[in-house]
């Protein structure tokens, strides 16, 4: 008797479950800035944020860090033209000042010499912690936590008139059941990798209450139990949506109860912007198989339909499948 090898075990168990592929296909949908910002503040300066503990590096780092995240924003929207940190700090030399704002007039002060509309400054309280711990399995552990705290306030130059003020918290906890950063087991992340991570977070969070921005969700497809939905997720894979959409609903007149293919198909309709297909199809393969990651799909979806709908708008989607080398 012949026994089957556990490489055509395994492919028998993944066409009978649906596996997933190993290509990642990054969702991005445009939004619009939550807070209404003058459209008249286009030029805008980002001050060095006060720092606590003081002497602390993450004052410095988390304005660099918002100018770059700011820039990304404006090379896809272009709604600000931000002033480069390295020459402001020059102009400011030459007048024997800082680039460090502690309230409104200082930012006023600050802005009419850099000739901007605008200028953002703020605080960042940085707090982290290790302690011993004993592990599920009773060997001793360690547990690290940190806590970023971002206080923002964008001022109007022209008017000082503070135009936005927000503060925002992020924090880590090795932990949890599914931490922000993953780590080799018996590892913990570096605390400047924590700390950067929250910095990022917080200045993500606060662009988008000032600017257009997007939202990225990285979507995986699964692995159909017909050959035709395999050959699906090649073109789908090179962004030939129509084609794939083809052969999956020829996969699903093979195999009516294939949840993967159904979810396969829901993506694509996702990718090329019509939601209310891709919320059909999620909807499919959620009613098949009520895997988390379909039930999320629909979540999706909706929301991004809701969003968009709030705005007075529809959706703006853009598919990017990364490649494989």
């Amino acid at each position: 008797m012949k026994v089957a090898s556990p490489l055509l075990a395994g492919l028998a168990l993944c066409l009978a479950a649906g596996c997933q592929d190993t290509t990642p296909i990054y969702l991005r949908y445009d939004r619009p800035a939550a807070y209404p910002i003058p459209a008249d503040v286009r030029k805008v300066a980002v001050a060095d944020f006060a720092a606590t503990p003081p002497g602390s590096p993450w004052g410095g780092i988390a304005a660099d860090r918002l100018v770059g995240l700011m820039d990304t924003m404006q090379k896809r929207f272009g709604r600000y033209t931000l002033v480069d940190r390295k020459h402001l700090a020059a102009v400011l030399d030459e007048r024997d000042l800082q680039l460090a704002v502690a309230d409104d007039a200082d930012a006023v002060r600050l802005g009419r010499i850099a000739k901007v509309d605008a200028v953002v400054y703020g605080a960042v309280v940085t707090s982290t912690k290790d302690e011993r711990v004993l592990n599920p399995d009773g060997a001793p552990g360690l547990r690290r936590t940190a806590n970023v705290q971002v206080a923002y306030h964008l001022v109007d130059v022209r008017t000082a008139r503070v135009v936005c003020a927000r503060a925002v918290v992020a924090g880590y906890d090795s932990a949890s059941p599914q931490p922000i950063l993953a780590a080799p087991a018996g590892a913990l992340p570096p605390v400047a990798t924590v700390l950067g991570r929250l910095i990022d977070d917080c200045n993500q969070q606060f662009t988008a209450l000032i600017s257009p921005h997007f939202d990225v969700s990285t979507v995986y497809l699964q692995v159909g139990k017909t050959k035709a939905s395999r050959d699906g997720n090649q073109f789908a894979k090179e962004g030939a949506w129509a084609d794939a959409i083809e052969l999956y609903r020829r996969g699903l007149r093979e195999q009516p109860d294939d949840h993967a293919t159904a979810y396969n198909l829901g993506l694509c309709h996702e990718a090329t912007g019509d939601l209310a297909q891709a919320r059909t199809w999620y909807d499919k393969a959620a009613h098949m198989h009520p895997d988390r990651k379909y039930i999320k799909a629909r979540q999706r979806v909706d929301r991004e339909r809701r969003l968009a709908a709030s705005a007075g708008g529809k959706p703006t989607v853009r598919a990017i499948v990364q490649p494989e080398y």
